[in-house]
């Protein structure tokens, strides 16, 4: 009851984050994850009977993601105060937060890793 729902992603102003951190998680991250993935697992030869994933690919990325996200998260503040005027940037941050956290989930069950769903 501390802040008001989630509006829908349609109604959240993106141009309200304004932290380059912000922006090179979008940019480096959320954007490029589908290219990483598609990278990973090159396209087969109709003449080659094997074919090489490289999961190295995916790890290298989170282990970026996992950085670059744990600076921003512990210098970024996304929770703030309940104030009427916070609540545009804190709904564009909180959208950020969850699609990062589907990214990790996504990388980790590419590499049949189990994540936790809470702590």
């Amino acid at each position: 009851g501390v802040y008001p729902q989630l509006p829908p992603v349609d109604e959240v102003d993106f141009n309200l984050l304004r932290e380059e951190d912000e922006w090179e998680l979008l940019i480096s991250f959320i954007a490029t994850f589908p290219t990483i993935v598609k990278d990973t697992v090159p396209t087969l030869a109709a003449t080659s009977q094997s074919f090489v994933i490289h999961t190295n690919k995916i790890c290298c990325f989170l282990f970026s993601l996992s950085h670059k996200f744990s600076s921003y998260y512990g210098r970024v503040h996304i929770l703030g105060e309940s104030r009427t005027h916070l609540f545009p940037t804190m709904f564009a941050r909180l959208y950020l937060m969850k699609a990062l956290q589907q990214i990790f989930q996504n990388c980790l069950e590419l590499l049949n890793v189990s994540y936790l769903t809470q702590m």
